[in-house]
């Protein structure tokens, strides 16, 4: 499972990026405009216009748009177009073509590596060769020193851009793992199974079951044996409960001695079978311990609504169910699973 489809932080880090620099073309844009009509640059100035009415439009869709990369797209395009047609009109002396340094930047903060290294390759391209032909035009061995500048600074820049973005975005995926991961048992925690649960309803067509299991007298085996031996049982019982579920990142790490699955099934008599055949699992597992006493699950069970229910699943909801199940196999003499009441 991707972990960007589930962590909001990233697209919230391009949005505010994109939010900034949407203000700061806007109020340039509506400047320059003024400038450039005054400078007898009509279409320039009503280009520039048009990119300012184009920041309004997309600060007023920003807060809402699940388009964001789209939106990213044509801010950027809009935007160099406007350059490549300032280093076309305006006298080499007004040195439009600096604009163009801003571009490595801009791309990889607004549409992360993979996009921001093609997106780079067009407009650096283009934006130099443009430029190149204006010197040629105008002949001077001085401007071809310029062309010569300015191609070894960008390419710095895109450089220098391209290194920053893949450490920062490296470093965000470590800091994400370590935040979703239980260090002890590798499997994900409780932070992370609302987004999971969400995710899964919108990919099944059929229910989810949520099956909370817990070990039970697990005191006894940290009284009796010690709290690395309580590890080394929560450890395997992860390993193993990972063998039930299509994916191990559907098991989760939710308490002391809790886990919570999260499973597809049709029906709630699958769910049964398939929380039977945890429990059977649990209670033969060759645990590497000095000691006969064996091991033993509680397992809650509850379903996700029928989706034709109308009904918007809650994991609130159908956790609290299952939490109220659990609790029930406990008082009815552990070792046992327990579905919800007809």
């Amino acid at each position: 499972m991707d972990l960007s489809q589930i962590w909001t932080d990233e697209s919230e880090y391009r949005r505010v990026a994109l939010k900034v620099s949407a203000w700061t073309i806007f109020c340039l844009g509506v400047l320059f405009s003024g400038f450039n009509w005054y400078m007898g640059l009509p279409l320039l100035s009503l280009m520039e216009l048009a990119m300012a009415g184009f920041c309004l439009l997309l600060l007023y869709r920003l807060p809402t748009t699940s388009r964001l990369k789209e939106w990213s797209l044509c801010f950027l395009s809009l935007l160099f177009f406007i350059v490549l047609l300032g280093i076309w009109q305006a006298r080499l002396s007004s040195i439009l073509y600096s604009w163009l340094f801003i571009f490595p930047l801009l791309s990889y903060l607004l549409l992360g590596k993979r996009w921001g290294v093609g997106f780079n390759a067009v407009f650096i391209f283009g934006g130099m060769s443009l430029l190149l032909l204006r010197l040629v035009m105008l002949e001077s061995e001085l401007h071809f020193s310029l062309f010569i500048n300015v191609g070894l600074c960008l390419s710095t820049l895109w450089i220098m851009s391209h290194v920053f973005e893949s450490k920062r975005a490296e470093m965000v995926e470590r800091l994400q793992l370590m935040a979703a991961l239980d260090p002890l048992t590798s499997v994900y925690n409780r932070l992370h199974l609302e987004p999971v649960f969400n995710l899964l309803q919108q990919q099944i067509t059929g229910r989810l079951a949520l099956l909370l299991v817990d070990v039970d007298h697990f005191k006894q085996i940290n009284d009796n044996l010690g709290h690395d031996a309580g590890d080394r049982v929560l450890q395997q019982l992860a390993r193993l409960l990972q063998e039930f579920v299509p994916s191990p990142e559907h098991v989760f790490r939710v308490g002391g001695e809790e886990f919570c699955l999260l499973l597809p099934v049709a029906d709630m008599a699958e769910a049964q079978r398939l929380a039977e055949s945890v429990r059977a699992a649990a209670e033969s597992l060759p645990l590497d311990l000095a000691t006969a006493q064996g091991l033993s699950v509680s397992i809650g069970i509850a379903l996700s609504p029928e989706p034709s229910s109308r009904l918007k699943p809650e994991l609130r909801q159908v956790y609290r169910q299952a939490d109220e199940r659990l609790y029930q196999a406990k008082l009815n003499g552990r070792n046992r699973i327990e579905p919800p009441q007809s």
